[in-house]
């Protein structure tokens, strides 16, 4: 009997040592194990509101957007685009917030109001699908981190916690872009209809972050309804007017500065519609951006 139970027991030991080879052996079958036993999403810091949905971004990927919404067509279009993986909206919901907001909510998808001057802000916090109710605020979605301000505040009363998103974003190996989403233009062209001297202080401190946090690639802005893309010297930064939901289109004037697009503006009801924005989540890159337009 003592024989057989040493026996036994040295069964076991050699079995363990099998094992423990085999693993050491195999590091991706370990290391895939180890993975899988962590949380999927690390909980987000008290001045981020977190996506009902987090990824990681492995593979192009595209984002939607826009600004001054009147029209279901625009909502309805966006909402049958699955290429959309997110919804960024620039304000103006004209007091329709839970029609022009909520009426975007798809499962799966997130989906982040910035606060235009035509709304309740309460409202456009409660209809979005992002957890918690701050009208400035930051989230991550696979290799972006997005920033949304609000441009009924001064820049200076939002100032300490943008710059605290964007360094944590830029020592973070995950993000590859940041893109700040407001209502009103902080650079346009000088004819058009809202001038960015309407906001005061926003392009400076833009040029500012920028030139401390090279990975604040993008500025998205509504505001004026048209379409235009920007690329100025100071920021060095994409900046794209997208203010198609619907409303009634403003003329885009003659004279065009700071690298806003003359040949591709587009003005007109017939260019209601939407950009989408497409990022390589591999290489870090902007790989195009487009409107898509639905008309009346």
């Amino acid at each position: 009997m003592i024989v057989r139970n040493l026996f036994v027991v040295s069964l076991l030991v050699l079995g363990l040592i099998f094992s423990s080879a085999l693993a050491l052996s195999n590091p991706d079958s370990a290391t895939l194990r180890g993975a899988a036993a962590q949380p999927q999403s690390q909980p987000q810091q008290s001045e981020e509101r977190a996506p009902i949905v987090r990824a990681t971004a492995t593979a192009p990927w595209q984002f939607c957007t826009v600004g001054d919404i009147t029209s279901e067509k625009v909502v309805n279009a966006v909402k049958g685009n699955t290429n959309c993986s997110a919804v960024v909206l620039l304000g103006d919901y004209y007091d329709k917030e839970s029609k022009f907001v909520g009426g975007f909510k798809t499962p799966g998808v997130p989906l982040m109001a910035a606060c235009g001057n035509h709304d309740d802000c309460d409202n456009v916090a409660r209809n979005d699908n992002m957890a918690g109710g701050a009208l400035n605020y930051g989230f991550r979605w696979k290799d972006t981190g997005f920033l949304i301000l609000n441009t009924d505040e001064s820049i200076s009363s939002q100032k300490a916690k943008t710059e605290l998103l964007m360094k944590r974003w830029q020592n973070n190996t995950g993000i590859n872009h940041i893109v700040v989403a407001q209502h009103k233009a902080a650079i346009t062209n000088p004819d058009a209809h809202h001038k960015e001297s309407e906001l005061k202080g926003y392009r400076s401190f833009f040029t500012e972050m920028q030139q401390k946090y090279p990975k604040f690639q993008v500025l998205l802005q509504g505001h004026n309804h048209n379409w235009m893309t920007c690329k100025p010297d100071s920021p060095k930064i994409l900046v794209i007017t997208d203010g198609t939901g619907g409303r009634k289109p403003y003329p885009l004037g003659s004279q065009f500065d700071d690298g806003c697009g003359k040949d591709t503006a587009l003005t007109g009801s017939n260019h209601n519609g939407y950009t989408m924005v497409n990022l390589n989540g591999l290489s870090g890159k902007i790989i195009d951006y487009e409107h898509v337009d639905v008309g009346r």
